[in-house]
Parts: structure tokens; C-alpha cells; sequence
């Protein structure tokens, strides 16, 4: 059996990455939904690291004495889930700033073509 202290801090730790997977999945909804599916990967991460650290939590301290191994199972899944999710949202995600960056600089070089070109003076327009 775990000390208070262990056990303290393991809530507090499940408790702030549940709230950080509250905080991703809002963003996500909120801001980022429309940009790129990368982020629901990287919540899906969060999620699933928080729900490794319940799991973790409950194996160590015996509070489910007859599911330590079924823990330990979920505890190692949800890190390999987390890591595969988390690869794949990442990689979306990059894929998503290079297609920015590509598209800020067709952007860039129409706005100098844009500049650069003389402009013709409008009818009623005073001369400079």
C-alpha cells in the first residue's frame, strides 16, 4: 500500500492530465478544428496518458487488488496507443505547416508581382 503523500500526488497527477486533456480537446473544438486533425491525435495522446497514470495509480496502490495485471495491460496499451497517435498527430500537424509555408509564399510573391507592376492612372484621378 502507498503513503499519503504517494497517494496525493498520484491524484493531483491524474487530476491535472485529465484537466489537460479537458484543455486539448477544447482547443481543438474551439480553434483547431478546422485546421488540422493533427490535434485530435495529440488530445488523444493526453487522454490516454492520463488514463495510464489512473492505471498506474490503481496497480500500485491495491485498491483493485485482483486487476493488478489487467491495470498493468491498460497502463501499457494506452503508451502504445499514445505513442502511435501521438507520432501520426505530429506528422499531420508538420504536414500542416509546410502547406502554410507554401501557401504564405505564393501569397509573398503575388503581393510583390502585385507592387511592382505600374499602376495606370484613373480617370479623375489628380495627377502626382
Amino acid at each position: 500500500m502507498a503513503d499519503q503523500a504517494t497517494i496525493f500526488l498520484s491524484a493531483l497527477s491524474i487530476a491535472l492530465s485529465a484537466y489537460a486533456a479537458y484543455l486539448s480537446l477544447y482547443i481543438y473544438r474551439r480553434y483547431a478544428q478546422h485546421v488540422s486533425a493533427g490535434w485530435l491525435n495529440i488530445t488523444i495522446v493526453v487522454a490516454l496518458l492520463a488514463l495510464n497514470r489512473a492505471a498506474i495509480f490503481f496497480s500500485d496502490t491495491g485498491i483493485y487488488p485482483g486487476q493488478n495485471g489487467f491495470l498493468k495491460a491498460i497502463g501499457l496499451a494506452s503508451f502504445f496507443l499514445a505513442g502511435i497517435a501521438g507520432i501520426f498527430g505530429l506528422w499531420q500537424v508538420k504536414k500542416r505547416f509546410e502547406e502554410h509555408e507554401l501557401i504564405e509564399g505564393e501569397t509573398m510573391e503575388k503581393i510583390r508581382k502585385f507592387e511592382s507592376k505600374p499602376r495606370a492612372r484613373r480617370r479623375g484621378s489628380p495627377v502626382r
